[in-house]
Order: C-alpha cells, then structure tokens, then sequence
C-alpha cells in the first residue's frame, strides 16, 4: 500500500511540473508576440536597438490621423515616430471630412524626415451643391455671405466642411440649413422659405421668442404689444424692439400667464397661476399673491370697468372660487357658487359684470350673482349648459358670447340685444376668444381651447364679423398662418391682428396685405 501511494505521489508531482512548464511556456510565447507587435509603431528605444530612423509628421488641418504601411499608428498630426529601419514607407493621413492623402516617404538612417501635407492643397477635396428653393429665384449665401447665386443654382468649389446655407426670398423668412461637405462630393439641397407676406409667427424654434405656448395678448393705450406665455412670463413689443420680463430679470415670480387686460389708465393687468401682475404706464410692476390669508392660485380671467375697477376670478381647485374686485386702494371678495369655475369676464355698458361659467352665464350686480337679464331661462340650452369661453361687448353695447362643449366640443355664438339671446351661424364654432377691434370687426380665434378639434388646411380658424355682419373666414390654406390652435387676438391701431396661438407662439396676421 506504501508503495502504491508514492507511486501516485509521484506521477501527481510530475503532472504539476509539466503543466507548469507549459503554462510558462504559453507566457513567455504571449510577451514575444506582444513585443514584437510593438517594435513596429515604437516610440521608445529596444533594449539592443540596431535602427535610428525617424519621421515626423503634419499637416493643416492637423488632428489627422496617421497610417504607416496600412497599420494604424494609433497618432495623429503633429507626432512622430522613431528608431525605424531605412526604407520607403507608405503613409496615410486620414481626416474627416477630407479625402485621404496617401504617399511614400524615405527613411535614412540617423537622419530625421518631415512628412507634412495640406490638405487645402488638394484639388480633389473641392465639393459642390446644388441648390434648389420653393419659391425658386431665392438669394443664396453661404457662411452668412452673399454668393449673388439665386436658385436654382450649383455652388462649386466648397471646401470639405460644415456650410451654413441660406435662402432669402422677399416677405418671407430665411431658410437656413447647416450642410456637411465631404471631399469630392457633390450634393443636392432643397429650401422652403416660410411666406411671411400675410402671416408670420414668433416662437423659440424660429426667433428669440421664448415659448410656442401663447395664452393671451393685448395693445395698450400706446399702441404696445403685451404678450402672455404659458410658460413664457411675458413679451412687450414697442416700435418694433422686444423686451422679455421673467422671473429672472424682474420682479415677476410666476412663468406662466394665464390672462391679460389693459384699464383705462393703461395699467397692464395679468393673471398667472400664483397671483396677479400689474405694469402701470410707467413700466413699474406690482405683484399681488394674496389678501389676508387669502391666496390668489389659477387666476381665470380679469375685467376692469369704467368706473377704475379691476374684477379678477380665482380659482382654487382644492378649496374656495372667489370674485375679488380691486378699486385702486381696497380688495373685497365675494365666494363663488360651489362646483362652478369661472371663465371669463366682461363689464358691460350699465356696468354690470358678465360672468361665464364653465356652464352657463351668470350676471354679478349689487353684490349679488343674478340671473342674465332676457329672455335667458327661455333661451338655448347650449348657452345656459356650455362653457361661456369669451364675452365682449360692442360700442352698440350688444354682447357677444362664444360657448363651447362641456367635452370639448364645438359650440356657438350668441349676441345678447338687451331682451333675445340670437345665435350666428358661422363655419366653425370652436370657440376660444372674441376681440372688437377699433372699426367694430368681431375677431373670433378658434380651436386654441380645444384639445380634441380636427384641423385640416382649409378648416376656417379664424374668423371675422364686420359691422354689417358679413362674415369671413381664414384658413391656413388662404393665410398662410402657422397654427389652427388660436386662443385670444388683439388689434394695432394699423389694422394687424396679433394672435397667440397653443403651439406657435404668438402669431402678426398683416390684414392689409390680403
């Protein structure tokens, strides 16, 4: 038995040795490989080096990379490369967008060689495009320089790179595209300059306008645009300059604005989501959060009468609604009916304040919510069970009032005669706001408070009721606007209709170009 067991302590003992030697072996077999592999792009001196040979590379652009006999040297320009044996090597360089540039380069031994090229130096790398535009007969400028090219037209010579392209064609915006160029390559662009002739809109995607959602707009006493974004905070455009006003460089303290009215002092009033915002007529702000302990949140709508004061609804989803009327010195509220929103406000020509809910009409008077004078309990149910979106009143003192579905569907127009509640026929009756202008055209925006509405490029969006009742609707067909969501407008002494619109921003309608 002893014999046996160092029989089998021996053979284990051999087996270690040979697997050991083999494993040593495999080792010593790697690092030859590896050092071999490395002799080739070294830039370190071999123990027992025999060559001195050495290159060293550039070129402009540099940041090329290069390429030794076809192998990746793994640098890039400027660098180089030592103890290679005498001889002709062929190298590369290679850098986007260019073409490569391949050539031979002798190694003497102990004498260093310089190996630059310029890749502005070659002919091959010259690129073209081919320009093309709707409408053609567009200026085209390259690199923000006229090339006096108008397209149709074959832009030659480009050097490889990023191109900044654009297109201009009269009334409307540029067309700009950011085109890559390759080396010998020949490319094909088309440009769709936006027709601004009749419509153009403002949004961050196209300007520095700082939103796409628009939710009101208004023209003061001066002929100053005030633009409400949501979020956004707030735009003012006078003589043409842009100013913007965010919690960031004012004392504004929320982005987003809910609603906008101008008094007959030009104080700007806004509503927001946490408060109320006036700008008097001398650019001061004042902010007002709340009374008492009483908490301005979701500011609906804002109305200020002839007699200086200002009428605002707020709506706390989790607790109270209020009425709140502010006369310059005192606030005073008056609670809502439970379960009712308000949607909008208007004071009419006996300064009773016209309330529409999120169904139906209700008029405050005395200091108490009264029902709507007329024949209102006779009159249609959709202006007594819809959504009153907007009311306005004209200098006739008749009120107009749009209502929309409880689901969001269409509704209708109404004009209150002082007894009869009659309903206009329009070819849309999706409903969002009513703007009176200066020469007593009724503006009505459409869709912008509705989620659900089908739009299609001959859907009227906009539409506009003289004084003699003749009505005309806009589609983005025959306008040219940007968006069929449109949420409130108002009017420049020179006829321009502003619109804010749910996703282009706000919109300059130029009428008197039809």
């Amino acid at each position: 038995m002893n014999n046996l067991y160092k029989e089998l302590s021996k053979n284990l003992y051999e087996s270690k040795m040979i697997t050991n030697k083999i494993f040593l072996f495999l080792v010593f077999t790697l690092a030859l490989l590896v050092s071999r592999c490395e002799k080739d792009i070294s830039t370190t001196p071999p123990d027992n080096s025999v060559y001195n040979g050495k290159i060293l590379f550039d070129s402009n652009p540099q940041g090329a990379q290069i390429f030794l006999n076809g192998d990746n040297t793994g640098k890039t320009t400027p660098d180089s490369i030592a103890y290679l044996e005498p001889g002709i090597y062929s190298t590369t360089y290679r850098l986007s967008p260019y073409l490569d540039i391949v050539d031979t380069v002798e190694v003497e031994e102990g004498n260093p060689t310089f190996f630059y090229k310029n890749f502005f130096e070659d002919s091959r790398n010259f690129g073209e495009l081919m320009c093309y535009s709707e409408p053609s007969g567009a200026l085209i400028s390259i690199n923000d320089s006229s090339t006096g090219l108008y397209t149709p037209a074959l832009l030659e010579l480009l050097w490889p790179g990023i191109h900044k392209v654009t297109c201009s064609y009269p009334e409307h915006r540029n067309a700009i595209k950011y085109i890559t160029v390759y080396g010998g390559e020949s490319k094909t662009a088309s440009f769709y300059p936006q027709d601004t002739s009749i419509c153009v809109d403002y949004n961050y995607s196209n300007s520095e306008f700082p939103a796409v959602h628009t939710s009101c707009v208004a023209v003061d006493h001066n002929n100053v645009i005030w633009i409400g974004n949501y979020p956004g905070g707030i735009v003012k455009i006078e003589n043409g300059i842009w100013s913007f006003l965010n919690p960031s460089n004012s004392n504004l303290v929320d982005n987003s604005i809910t609603c906008i009215e101008v008094d007959n002092q030009n104080n700007k009033w806004f509503g927001t989501s946490t408060g109320v915002v006036r700008i008097d007529a001398d650019n001061n702000m004042a902010i007002f959060t709340h009374v008492g302990n009483s908490q301005f949140d979701n500011i609906m709508a804002i109305n200020c009468d002839n007699d200086g004061n200002t009428w605002i609804a707020s709506t706390n989803y989790n607790t109270r609604r209020k009425l709140w009327k502010y006369d310059g010195t005192n606030w005073t509220d008056w609670d809502f009916p439970t379960g009712r929103v308000i949607v909008s406000l208007e004071t009419d020509l006996e300064d009773r304040l016209w309330i529409g809910r999120d169904q139906g009409l209700v008029v405050f008077e005395n200091g108490e919510y009264v029902t709507p004078p007329g024949n209102y309990t006779e009159s249609d149910a959709m202006i007594k069970t819809y959504s009153i979106e907007s009311i306005a009143v004209d200098e006739l003192g008749l009120i107009w009032i749009g209502t929309g579905s409880p689901l969001s569907g269409p509704g209708g127009l109404f004009i209150f005669d002082g007894v009869n509640y009659n309903q206009i026929t329009l070819p849309r009756n999706y409903i969002s706001h009513i703007n009176i202008d200066y020469n007593g055209n009724k503006w009505i925006s459409c869709h912008g408070k509705y989620p659900n509405a089908t739009i299609t490029n001959t859907t009227p969006v906009l539409i506009k009721i003289n004084p003699e009742y003749n009505i005309t609707s806009y589609t983005i067909e025959s306008t040219k606007i940007a968006s069929g969501l449109l949420k409130w407008s108002a009017t420049e002494t020179n006829g321009n209709v502003w619109i804010a619109s749910r996703d282009k921003g706000i919109i300059k309608f130029k009428v008197a170009n039809l």
